[in-house]
């Protein structure tokens, strides 16, 4: 049975209860608002930030921090694991996809494919969920990106919003 770790970025809001169940490792992305660098759900939790979003007169970004934070969850997991599967949001939304290929080519001790889940939020959640549970049943590397990859052509997000 091979140890794969899957890891992904905050923005895929799976519930913590099912990261914990499936040893899920979170990325969490940096939201720059008024000047302040907050990590997702670390140091701003979800709740805070609708709520702070309602009533704010200016809008948060992110950062490309998030190349750091994938890389010590990659050296963190070098001589644990027998590969590592990150499945990221889009490159066409934000930096975690990129930000998790740079990472990967800076830690070279532990095999790590990284995938563009073509999506965000829950949607890329269940691309990461399908590919936690083939992990927890001691899939290997192969397996566990095949499970992802099977999932992500059945992903799609529709949101509206007010500006």
């Amino acid at each position: 049975m091979a140890k794969i770790a899957v890891v992904t970025d905050s923005v895929a809001t799976i519930p913590i209860d099912l990261v914990k169940k499936y040893n899920i490792y979170v990325a969490p992305v940096h939201i720059i608002w008024d000047k302040v660098d907050y990590r997702d759900s670390v140091d701003l939790q979800t709740g805070e930030f609708y709520a702070r979003l309602r009533k704010s007169k200016t809008l948060p970004t992110t950062s490309r921090a998030i190349q750091g934070e994938f890389m010590q969850i990659f050296e963190a997991l070098q001589g644990k694991v027998d590969g590592i599967v990150t499945l990221a949001l889009t490159g066409a939304l934000g930096a975690a996809y990129n930000s998790a290929l740079n990472a990967k080519e800076l830690v070279t001790e532990v095999p790590i494919e990284v995938i563009d889940t073509n999506s965000a939020f829950m949607a890329q959640g269940f691309a990461v969920m399908a590919a936690a549970k083939v992990a927890a049943a001691g899939g290997n590397i192969s397996d566990v990106v095949t499970a992802a990859q099977a999932v992500i052509p059945k992903l799609h997000v529709f949101w509206a919003m007010d500006t």
